[in-house]
């Protein structure tokens, strides 16, 4: 989920570490070493990004890596994200999700931006996309809170599709989330609920 609330790829969050996440302020700093393009980026955090760290926070332990390796003084591979996600994918079938990849998560929060109709500046921001060199000379705004306006519509966006009535629901206006989809999808255990299968 933290993928697709930040529209981040998977090498940033496997190599992220705990001292760039701020609780407190609700951003995650990527060092320009750990960003594709080599820049800098600073990604804001919605509640439920929040929610979904703190449980890997408590899943890493001691380790000052946001998604550990074995060895707890090393980042795990951002190769076994992908591994991991395929590994969850007939769990995710069963509650009517097709197969995708990290990476589709990144698209779909572009896809979703473009419906929600965010400036598409702004969208390419997030996603920590460079534009043309002078438009980046003389543009050196970062843009931060019309990227977390940005996310948080993403969020509400989201939390509408899960509030949505279901094809079965005989009162028309949707059954409570709870009764509808696992409770882990729900309260941010989703990676807990894979935790056998992952790093």
């Amino acid at each position: 989920m933290v993928l697709l609330l930040t529209g981040k790829r998977r090498k940033e969050l496997g190599l992220a570490r705990w001292k760039d996440i701020d609780f407190v302020n609700k951003r995650w700093r990527i060092a320009p070493e750990h960003s594709k393009n080599g820049f800098e980026d600073m990604v804001p955090l919605t509640d439920w990004a929040i929610r979904e760290l703190e449980v890997l926070k408590r899943m890493a332990g001691k380790s000052r890596f946001v998604c550990p390796s074995t060895k707890p003084d090393r980042p795990a591979n951002p190769r076994l994200i992908t591994r991991s996600v395929a590994r969850c994918l007939p769990r995710f079938k069963k509650i009517c999700v097709d197969p995708f990849t990290p990476h589709d998560l990144r698209r779909t929060c572009r896809t979703l931006m473009a419906r929600l109709k965010v400036d598409p500046v702004v969208a390419k921001k997030v996603l920590n996309h460079r534009g043309k060199k002078l438009d980046e000379t003389y543009d050196v705004f970062e843009y931060f809170e019309e990227k977390r306006a940005a996310l948080e519509l993403i969020e509400r966006h989201l939390l509408n599709l899960l509030q949505a009535p279901s094809p079965d629901s005989k009162s028309g206006f949707g059954d409570p989330i709870e009764n509808r989809l696992p409770h882990m999808v729900v309260t941010g255990q989703t990676q807990e609920a894979c935790k056998a299968t992952t790093l």
